[in-house]
C-alpha cells in the first residue's frame, strides 16, 4: 500500500490546487450558464405566450372566415334561387309574348290569304265564265247585250 500513498497525495495535490485555481473560472462560467439559460427560458416563455396570443387571434379568425364562407354560401345559393326563378318567370312571360305574336302574324297572314284566294277563285271564275259566254254568244246576243247597256246607261 505504500506505493499507493505517493500517488494519492500528488493527485489530493493538484485536485486542491485546480480547485483553488478553477473555482472562480467554474462560479463564473456556471452563473453565466445559468444566467443565459434563464433568458432563454424566459425569452422561450415570451415567445410561447405571443405564440399562443397568434393561435388564438387566427383561430378566432379561421372561426370568422368559416362563418362567412358559410354565410357567403348560402347566400349564393339564395341568389341563384332567386336568379332561376326571375329566369323562368321572364321565360315564361316572353313565350306568352311569342305565342300571341305568332298567333295574331298567324290569323294576318291566313286573312290575307284567304282574301287572295278568293280573289283568285272570282278571276278564275270570271275568265271562265267570259270563256263561256265567248262561246256561246252569238252576234244577236252582242247586239240585244249593248242596245239594253246603252238603255241602262241613258237612263241613269
Amino acid at each position: 500500500m505504500h506505493p499507493l500513498i505517493a500517488p494519492a497525495v500528488n493527485l489530493g495535490l493538484l485536485l486542491g490546487f485546480l480547485f483553488w485555481k478553477l473555482r472562480e473560472p467554474a462560479k463564473s462560467f456556471v452563473r453565466t450558464r445559468h444566467a443565459t439559460v434563464r433568458d432563454e427560458v424566459e425569452k422561450s416563455a415570451r415567445d410561447l405566450k405571443s405564440a399562443r396570443a397568434k393561435f388564438d387571434e387566427f383561430a378566432a379568425r379561421i372561426s370568422t372566415f368559416s362563418s362567412e364562407a358559410a354565410m357567403l354560401h348560402q347566400q349564393a345559393v339564395a341568389d341563384a334561387q332567386a336568379m332561376k326563378s326571375r329566369l323562368i318567370t321572364e321565360s315564361k312571360r316572353l313565350s306568352a309574348v311569342i305565342v300571341v305574336d305568332a298567333t295574331s302574324a298567324a290569323s294576318a297572314m291566313f286573312s290575307d290569304f284567304k282574301g287572295q284566294l278568293r280573289s283568285e277563285l272570282a278571276n278564275r271564275v270570271l275568265d271562265r265564265a267570259e270563256a263561256a259566254l265567248q262561246s256561246r254568244l252569238t252576234s244577236d246576243d252582242r247586239i240585244r247585250i249593248r242596245r239594253e247597256f246603252s238603255t241602262q246607261v241613258g237612263s241613269a
